[in-house]
């Protein structure tokens, strides 16, 4: 019997090794596509809290606080030989609580901006691009007044003074056609040779003003009366994305848009934003940001804001 056996194992051995030898054997088919090769996806987000307390007989200067913040930012990106597309998200906001004068909670940071474009590669470091873009805010922003009540025992206490934006209200959007130098993947440059920007003021409650000094009275460059204003010129763009340390980053983008209105030659519109971040654990962050805007129609000065916050930071995703 075990003789058997082992005759009956030898055999199938055999044929096993001739079946084998006689034919090519076939590489292991590939079912998969490998479509999610061609995407990449990037998401940055954070929350950051800021806290401050002084007695009422602190003398050093300062006052009680709570501060809260959030940001988003996170893209999607397809390219395939010559050919990429890719959509953008950034948006933050922040509150803040000033606990004195029974003050009114008012946010600190509100934007939201979405953009959309798509490029052609036709040399090595030159594109052609179509691109779309959306900007605006949150919630209204208001300026305040404290009003001191003639009863002396009673506490002074603040009131909305103005509005003087809201949801959609300025609210922008741009549409380009141009050309683009992307000489390495952290540095561009770009020319929007046909460019679009209309500019919407949904609520007309905010008050109208002569903010170019031209005798017009309109609200962020529209004419009273009306809510949409489309111009037609010129754009430029320069972005700069890298990481300078394994734990430091930092990016910044200018831009400009510019009518071909030339009777208004310098009146462009211009921004700048600068982002300085550095990863001081895993989760914990600290971060510097800078934003300069002019624009005459929202104010004949150079706007500035800046901000220093250490907070919780998430990614995940791979940068373009």
């Amino acid at each position: 019997m075990k003789k058997l056996l082992l005759s009956l194992m030898v055999m199938t051995a055999a044929f096993q090794v001739s079946a084998q030898t006689g034919e090519t054997a076939q590489p292991a088919r590939d079912t998969t596509t490998n479509w999610y090769k061609y995407w990449k996806y990037y998401l940055d987000a954070g929350v950051n809290v800021n806290q401050a307390y002084f007695s009422d007989s602190w003398r050093g200067g300062g006052e009680s606080s709570v501060a809260l913040g959030a940001y988003v930012f996170a893209n999607i990106r397809y390219s395939k030989n010559k050919w990429s597309w890719g959509a953008y998200l950034n948006t933050q906001y922040g509150l803040l609580k000033l606990f004195k004068n029974n003050t009114k909670l008012r946010k600190t940071t509100d934007m939201f901006q979405f953009s959309t474009k798509g490029e052609y590669r036709f040399a090595k470091s030159w594109r052609v691009f179509a691109s779309g873009r959306f900007e605006t805010q949150y919630q209204p922003g208001y300026t305040y007044r404290t009003v001191t009540p003639a009863d002396p025992t009673q506490e002074p206490y603040e009131v909305i003074d103005t509005k003087f934006s809201n949801f959609m209200a300025p609210g922008y959007t741009f549409e380009d056609i141009g050309i683009e130098y992307k000489p390495v993947d952290f540095f561009y440059v770009n020319l929007g040779l046909i460019s679009l920007r209309q500019t919407y003021v949904m609520d007309t409650s905010i008050a109208a003003v002569d903010n170019n000094a031209d005798g017009i009275l309109d609200r962020y460059g529209v004419i009273q009366g009306k809510r949409f204003r489309n111009q037609f010129g010129f754009s430029g763009e320069l972005g700069f994305d890298k990481n300078l340390h394994k734990n430091i980053n930092l990016k910044f983008k200018y831009r400009f848009f510019k009518d071909y209105d030339f009777a208004t030659a310098f009146n462009m519109v211009q921004r700048f934003d600068l982002i300085f971040s550095a990863k001081v654990t895993k989760f914990i962050s600290t971060t510097l940001t800078y934003t300069a805007v002019f624009d005459r129609d929202q104010d004949v000065r150079v706007q500035h804001a800046q901000g220093l916050a250490l907070g919780f930071k998430y990614v995940i995703g791979t940068k373009e």
